[in-house]
């Protein structure tokens, strides 16, 4: 890791401080993991999502290699917190697009087992849990390492003796851990060699070529109004792609049911999302339901 490590401490402040050059509304957020055998099973936040990018650098900064019981390391259970903590915990922003760069030069432990092992952390799992918070993952793996077998370890053991428990010696394990998580959620992955120059422009070519997953929302209209689209939502959409869509609106026919009050003002929201950012937000409003 010690490798790793070394170009995520030279690279990342200078990716952030591209990215910022780009979009002055960007933020940045700096999280660690270990080993699972070590504190805080192995996931640390360092720093918060924010626009503070002097505290980002800092954070980065105090990166090291330290601790750890074999190769693979709680990649899984750092990916699983980012995208089950509260919003306010990480410092997520509503409204903005949740992009994850996970770096790492070995695969996670798989399965994973957390909550005094009532959680059993797969690549599926972690990558649903990723896909409900609208998180895309961009993983940038060193010559390779995070899509290696990784090995089944010791947190699954809690249970031994029971059916299902798994081993308390390492096992070999799955392939692709990396590219299952990043396809899984939209993302893509980097293969970096160590040395590598090219990590900047890799990593802002790849932001800049994610695919669009369109949604849209409606808040406080149930019952009330239903709102459908052709072509239908959600929608994934390419990078410079064009897209027209034909929005209806429609009364609900339990809107005399829905409304306390139907010969009074009504209103509500659509909210539109790409990839859970919001672009853009619309009101639907009526003065007045008659024939109830």
């Amino acid at each position: 890791m010690n490798v790793a490590i070394k170009t995520v401490r030279a690279e990342l402040p200078k990716i952030v401080a591209a990215r910022s050059a780009v979009s002055g509304s960007v933020h940045f957020g700096v999280g660690s993991y270990r080993d699972e055998a070590d504190p805080n099973t192995g996931w640390i936040l360092d720093q918060r999502v924010t626009g503070d990018l002097a505290a980002v650098r800092a954070a980065v900064g105090g990166f090291e290699a330290t601790g750890g019981a074999d190769a693979p390391e709680a990649n899984l259970v750092a990916l699983y917190r980012l995208a089950t903590l509260p919003d306010a915990a990480i410092g997520w922003r509503d409204g903005a697009r949740r992009v994850v760069a996970w770096f790492g030069d070995q695969p996670g432990h798989e399965p994973s087992c957390i909550d005094g092992g009532r959680t059993r952390l797969t690549r599926e799992l972690v990558a649903a849990r990723l896909r409900d918070a609208f998180i895309t993952v961009v993983a940038v793996s060193l010559s390779g390492g995070m899509d290696k077998a990784t090995t089944k370890f010791g947190t699954c053991a809690a249970a031994a003796g029971t059916p299902g428990a798994e081993p308390t010696a390492p096992n070999p394990g799955r392939t692709g851990q990396a590219s299952a998580i990043a396809k899984a959620t939209g993302g893509v992955v980097l293969a970096l060699d160590s040395g590598s120059s090219d990590l900047i422009v890799d990593a802002l070519a790849a932001v800049d070529a994610l695919d669009v997953q369109l949604t849209a929302v409606t808040k406080g209209c149930d019952g009330v109004f239903s709102v459908s689209f052709d072509p239908p939502l959600p929608r994934t959409v390419k990078p410079g792609t064009v897209v027209r869509i034909k929005q209806t609106i429609r009364v609900d026919a339990r809107v005399c049911t829905a409304l306390s009050a139907p010969g009074k003002p009504f209103s509500c929201s659509v909210d539109y999302r790409a990839s859970g950012g919001s672009f853009a937000s619309q009101k639907v409003a009526t003065q007045a339901i008659t024939g109830c």
